[in-house]
């Protein structure tokens, strides 16, 4: 019998889902005159900016909690192939289909090139948060012996290293700084694992209205100092936002256990309300034609109506990956079968 996972942690990558929707609902609308918006304006906008980030971060400290386990070494390398596997199955389908369905229907310009980054979707790194999943649970084997080694003194020492690392890379946003927020994130939960932290609840609803504060704050400097629109959302992440995705997993740690089928079921499937939302010929589609944000941008329940807009895409994504997981079921019932 098949052991159920502990389902704080499901909801918990769940909530950090669709705090990624949310987030996206904030940076990629078709918003009239986004560079010219004033630094409160801007503030508005980008509300949800500062969760988005901070629920990948959640992932990964995630995979960094589970990572420190008694695992021997082989098996733990078996296990980082199979969730590789797992999660590159739903990637390679949903950057693939979308892509041809946009290029035969027209719904937008889709190039040649375009084709053959949906085929190759993490290596082309089209979706920046399942490279930087991928990658480093490849790596996780290797990690984690490294890790388990570490005395407590010398693991703080890294962990500040890591956040010292990324001052540096403050005003970027490439592919080696997104690792670096993953990277360090891994590290956070296989500490606070390892060394069992807590923290007492009180005082995690302080931290996290005080970080999310400095993100908004941070957005508001940056628009006021001349940073364009997308600059401005991209200058907040790294050490805010792994601070702010350290305490949420501290919160739902912090609840009391309990398993629930119908969270753990929908948790296994929210990678794929990525990987639709984020396939990059249907993002502008999504934001600006499907949704088409810009008509909320003056309303005064324009927070209100991200959220029930993101959950909306929440739930027709879930229920889209269902199906697709259904069909992939049968397929391979019936593969069995026959063999």
């Amino acid at each position: 019998m098949v052991k159920m996972r502990d389902s704080r942690i499901e909801l918990l990558r769940c909530v950090s889902m669709f705090l990624i929707v949310l987030s996206h609902f904030s940076l990629y609308g078709n918003w009239i005159g986004k560079n010219e918006f004033s630094p409160i304006f801007t503030v508005k906008t980008l509300l949800y900016n500062p969760l988005g980030i901070a629920g990948g971060v959640c992932f990964f400290i995630i995979s960094g909690y589970f990572g420190f386990n008694k695992d021997s070494f082989e098996i733990s390398l078996k296990k980082s192939k199979k969730r590789v596997f797992k999660t590159w199955i739903p990637t390679f389908f949903y950057s693939v289909v979308i892509c041809l369905i946009i290029y035969f229907f027209h719904l937008n310009y889709v190039s040649k090139l375009s084709i053959v980054k949906s085929i190759f979707p993490i290596m082309f790194n089209e979706y920046w948060f399942i490279t930087c999943y991928v990658v480093l649970i490849l790596l996780s084997p290797y990690l984690n012996l490294v890790l388990k080694k570490l005395s407590k003194s010398y693991y703080r020492k890294f962990i500040l290293l890591l956040f010292i690392f990324q001052i540096a890379a403050l005003l970027e946003n490439n592919i080696f700084n997104q690792f670096l927020i993953a990277f360090t994130s891994y590290v956070i939960g296989f500490y606070l694992r390892k060394y069992d932290v807590y923290v007492k609840e009180k005082y995690l609803l302080l931290y996290f209205i005080l970080v999310y504060f400095l993100g908004l704050l941070s957005i508001y400097i940056s628009k006021l100092i001349g940073l364009p629109f997308k600059s401005t959302s991209h200058f907040l992440p790294y050490i805010l936002t792994v601070c702010l995705g350290t305490i949420i997993f501290l919160v739902f740690h912090e609840l009391k256990p309990f398993k629930n089928k119908i969270v753990n079921t929908i948790s296994t499937q929210v990678f794929a309300v990525y990987i639709i939302t984020e396939q990059p010929q249907f993002r502008n589609i999504l934001w600006s034609q499907i949704i088409n944000t810009k008509q909320y941008q003056n309303s005064i329940l324009f927070p209100l109506q991200g959220l029930l807009i993101c959950f909306c895409i929440f739930i027709i994504c879930i229920f889209i990956d269902s199906i697709r997981n259904n069909i992939f079921s049968l397929f391979l019932k019936k593969r069995n079968y026959k063999d």
